[in-house]
């Protein structure tokens, strides 16, 4: 059985941010190759997957911060 995934949903990312800018948005945190999920939509919806539990609930910190002038919501969800 695998282990539980911790997992930031970010809301509200302006349209213009790519890959990239989440990882620059995250500096310090460890974010695996090919753990930012951008969805996009009218919601701006991203997700992050983080290489531990500890990267993850710091990067909720980041939380109503701007994202290319945009304030992004953070929500911490976790999944199996």
């Amino acid at each position: 059985m695998a282990a539980s995934a911790i997992i930031v949903r970010l809301k509200g990312l302006p349209l213009s941010a790519r890959a990239a800018d989440v990882r620059t948005f995250f500096t310090g945190l460890r974010i695996p190759e090919g753990g930012v999920h951008i969805v996009g939509g009218p919601e701006g919806d991203c997700f992050i997957a983080f290489s531990n539990d500890e990267d993850a609930r710091q990067a909720f910190q980041k939380d109503r911060q701007p994202l290319h002038g945009d304030e992004v919501i953070c929500f911490l969800k976790i999944s199996k």
